[in-house]
């Protein structure tokens, strides 16, 4: 990033790709022609090409984590082997609870596992919130973020689930810092959360940077 030198360029896939994660050591892609493929990108060696008709994948540590439609699944990195799989429904929502849950724990792949099915008990609580499109989540603070449908508002709801699942309604202030800004006819296409701030990215390109306490 510093240089901005080419470290590599990875061919295997004979269609689009889909979802990449990169770590420390490794890529890994999956693409529409139905694999999972996983290079050492300093190397530039092809570690392993694994059927799996996956739409999201990420690396953590030796074991990749994959989407599809039906299931979640982990593989090693080193033979490409499947190593845990488990029916999942929970769509995009779902995975990207278990994607934060697992990053926000330290050393994920001691028990990767259980940890996996512990986050997805709470998964299923998500049911109500799957055709959500713009959201994020906190899982240290148990805290889930979201905009509802993609028209222009000034509110969102953060749901805290450690609170029985309690959603706090957020209304967007109006101040001497928005002056001339309209937030109610913003259009929100992503959001971020974390312990006290929710910064919020808009479709016209400003970006609303948002403070609340615990209470």
């Amino acid at each position: 990033m510093e240089t901005k030198e080419l470290l590599g360029e990875f061919n295997g896939h004979v269609s689009a790709v889909r979802c990449i994660s990169l770590s420390k050591t490794f890529i890994a892609s999956c693409a529409f022609d139905g694999s999972v493929i996983v290079w050492n990108w300093k190397s530039g060696e092809k570690i392993a090409t694994i059927p799996a008709d996956s739409i999201a994948v990420r690396i953590f540590d030796t074991t990749i984590l994959s989407l599809s439609s039906q299931k979640i699944e982990a593989f090693d990195i080193n033979d490409g082997k499947c190593i845990f799989s488990s029916p999942f429904e929970e769509g995009l929502v779902g995975w990207s609870y278990i994607q934060n849950y697992l990053s926000s724990i330290e050393n994920p792949d001691d028990r990767i596992y259980e940890q996996m099915l512990s986050s997805l008990s709470v998964v299923k609580r998500l049911s109500d919130y799957f055709s959500v499109r713009v959201f994020d989540f906190d899982t240290r603070k148990s805290r889930f973020v979201r905009i509802d449908g993609q028209s222009p508002s000034a509110v969102l709801w953060l749901a805290l689930f450690d609170h029985n699942d309690k959603s706090k309604r957020i209304e967007y202030p109006c101040n001497e810092n928005t002056t001339g800004l309209d937030i109610s006819k913003e259009i929100f296409r992503t959001i971020n959360v974390d312990c006290h701030r929710i910064v919020a990215g808009c479709l016209s390109g400003i970006i609303v940077l948002l403070e609340f306490d615990e209470n």
